[in-house]
């Protein structure tokens, strides 16, 4: 018995379209790749700016291949959630965020400390603001914050000479290349007058917890103060919670 012709119609319809769809998920498949493929083959330098899948930094550091390095934050913390801590009754308290290498393991620890202590993110405004920025952002360790320092201090990128060949200044050169990506640039402040010092600086807070005490027995934790000019960086442990010094301009960092 022979198939209505309408039946065979839409036979053809559907075998069409499967074909159709069978064809777009095939390209689908070719273009994902492709861009993978392209986004492998990319290499960063220091001074450049990452930006992939949203994912937007300045390159500070890179591994041989240059495909993959360490990035900072275009932006920076505002100064009234530049603490490391925010609430008095946990600044005797060790939050044991003791790693000196890896940041990652310290947002680690102070998530764990927060589950454990029925704390929030809101009492580590320094970490909850690095957490806003999106999935693999977070606050450098001492190392990461030293190979910041090494960054600022000694690249090529961030450091080159004007036309008379004179040394341009390390933060003159970084908050242009920062502002240029539509980022915040190095704001320096003049620190509180008890500090007795006579230049400004611009400080960057790490996520390493030192096992020293202060007086008080306040755990000191590790950061870096750079001095506006001349161009120089100085490494100081410093209590954060009390400290005028890290109100401004501390940065995250991501891995890529």
């Amino acid at each position: 018995m022979r198939k209505p012709k309408s039946i065979d119609r839409v036979g053809n319809l559907t075998s069409k379209i499967l074909i159709m769809k069978a064809k777009v998920f095939f390209v689908s498949i070719m273009m994902s790749l492709l861009i993978m493929d392209l986004h492998a083959q990319v290499t960063y330098q220091v001074g450049q700016v990452y930006e992939i899948n949203g994912v937007k930094g300045l390159v500070y550091k890179v591994d041989s291949t240059g495909q993959h390095g360490m990035m900072m934050s275009l932006t920076r913390c505002e100064k009234d959630n530049n603490l490391w801590l925010n609430d008095k009754k946990l600044e005797e308290w060790e939050i044991k965020a003791y790693s000196a290498k890896d940041g990652e393991k310290n947002m680690q620890s102070i998530e764990k400390y927060i589950n454990e202590n029925k704390c929030s993110w809101e009492e580590f405004p320094l970490f909850q603001w690095a957490k806003s920025l999106g999935e693999g952002w977070y606050i450098p360790s001492s190392k990461e914050l030293l190979e910041i320092k090494d960054f600022l201090t000694v690249s090529d990128a961030v450091n080159p000479k004007d036309k008379a060949g004179e040394q341009l200044y390390l933060i003159d050169t970084l908050s242009t290349i920062l502002k240029d990506a539509g980022g915040d640039g190095l704001t320096f402040y003049n620190p509180a007058s008890d500090i007795k010092w006579n230049k400004s600086v611009y400080c960057l807070s790490s996520s390493t917890e030192t096992v020293i005490t202060d007086k008080k027995g306040r755990h000191l934790r590790f950061c870096l103060c750079f001095v506006e000019k001349p161009t120089f960086a100085f490494i100081m442990g410093q209590y954060i919670k009390s400290s005028n010094l890290l109100k401004y301009g501390s940065r995250a960092v991501h891995k890529f």
